[in-house]
């Protein structure tokens, strides 16, 4: 057996929204690691990995969310497997053989995880193919929520629908979107209303359009505020965007990195007859939001 003060706990996983099936599968593998005296390390794939398989599917969490995320709940060590045609073609025991180089005490993964090319690894061949070579391996139960299974995909169906409360508890944390601000068309200004303005990544999977109550954090601070996700029809402005409006914010944000984490839908994105109605139908969003 390889020496303990030296090995590895493996989570192996793509940890695409990290939600609360991964999180509990994460804290078992951390205590794992615990008990044999092994360094927990996580793994997951870069942002090309759906792309790199053919898929045209976006991520809830891009990698830099995911590591931000995987940071702030304590998991420091983490490996990012590049999503190269090489390493994807990888066959399944060739890939276990290249987690041998991790010096693995334990490897922790989902009850439903596939690997190496086209997906023919499975949990029954990681458990036979690492019990030969000494390493344990934990089959983690997948979650489930009110009969279902905890998935990417529910979660996605969740956000599609703007149904934001549903997705947060799949999550067991805040949907959220990061991005840089950049200089809009001064509009929110004119109208006594500043707002920032972030273009999310294309591979970021995004709510359906709409106004949200949302939060926001910057410079450390988080202040409430309130979200469009999608164009500005009473302007003719058909280009999208995320254009938030921070309340009790006084300062330049221009090129500062904010995070916006969304709590609820509160209508539609709505044409109106004149700025005087979005104006106070804005006012109105702020009442309904945060109404005490």
């Amino acid at each position: 057996m390889a020496n303990i003060n030296s090995s590895t706990a493996l989570s192996l996983g793509f940890f695409d929204s990290i939600h609360r099936g991964h999180r509990y599968l994460l804290q078992v593998g951390k205590k794992i690691a615990s008990y044999y005296n092994a360094e927990f390390t996580v793994m997951t794939f870069d942002d090309n990995f759906n792309t790199a398989l053919g898929r045209e599917e976006k991520e809830v969490y891009l990698l830099s969310e995911r590591l931000e995320i995987l940071k702030s709940l304590g998991y420091d060590k983490i490996v990012v497997f590049e999503s190269s045609t090489d390493f994807l073609n990888m066959d399944a025991e060739k890939f276990l053989r290249y987690l041998l180089t991790y010096n693995p005490i334990a490897i922790i993964a989902g009850n439903d995880y596939t690997f190496g090319k086209g997906g023919k690894g499975d949990i029954g061949l990681l458990k036979s193919f690492m019990k030969e070579h000494n390493v344990n391996v934990a089959e983690v139960d997948l979650l489930n929520y009110y009969n279902s299974k905890i998935s990417t995909s529910r979660i996605k169906r969740f956000l599609l629908k703007g149904e934001i409360a549903k997705a947060n508890k799949l999550l067991g944390d805040r949907y959220f979107v990061s991005g840089t601000v950049t200089k809009g068309k001064g509009l929110g200004n004119k109208l006594g209303i500043p707002t920032a303005n972030i273009v999310a990544p294309k591979l970021k999977f995004l709510p359906k359009d709409g106004v949200y109550k949302t939060s926001v954090q910057v410079d450390g601070k988080t202040y409430d505020s309130i979200t469009n996700v999608g164009t500005h029809p009473t302007f003719n402005d058909h280009s999208f965007n995320l254009e938030t409006f921070i309340l009790n914010y006084d300062g330049n944000l221009y090129n500062k990195k904010i995070k916006i984490s969304f709590i609820d839908r509160l209508r539609d994105v709505i044409k109106f007859n004149s700025v005087d109605e979005l104006v106070k139908q804005i006012n109105s969003d702020i009442v309904k939001a945060y109404q005490t």
